[in-house]
């Protein structure tokens, strides 16, 4: 998948539009709600395979925020064999 068809998925899979109170309390009429390509098995695998490039020669470890970024760094763990830590 080329890298624009993925973010077209990314965006209209996990782009919500409606009424949203936002933590700080003020309301929002778009919401980018990454949990829910995260969610999507196929879609967090290809942006896995797509963000391969990004990580440096040489790292040893990924490390991700727990619950945030748990799937995420499982899932580039996958596709460059390194292992996960969770912060």
């Amino acid at each position: 998948m080329n890298l624009d068809d993925l973010a077209r998925q990314v965006n209209a899979k996990a782009r919500l539009t409606g009424e949203f109170v936002l933590r700080s309390g003020r309301l929002a009429t778009e919401y980018f709600d990454k949990y829910q390509f995260e969610a999507d098995p196929v879609l967090l695998d290809a942006l896995a395979e797509q963000m391969v490039a990004l990580v440096p020669a040489g790292t040893e470890v990924l490390a991700g925020l727990e619950m945030g970024g748990i799937a995420v760094v499982t899932a580039l763990g996958r596709h460059t064999g390194l292992p996960c830590a969770f912060v």
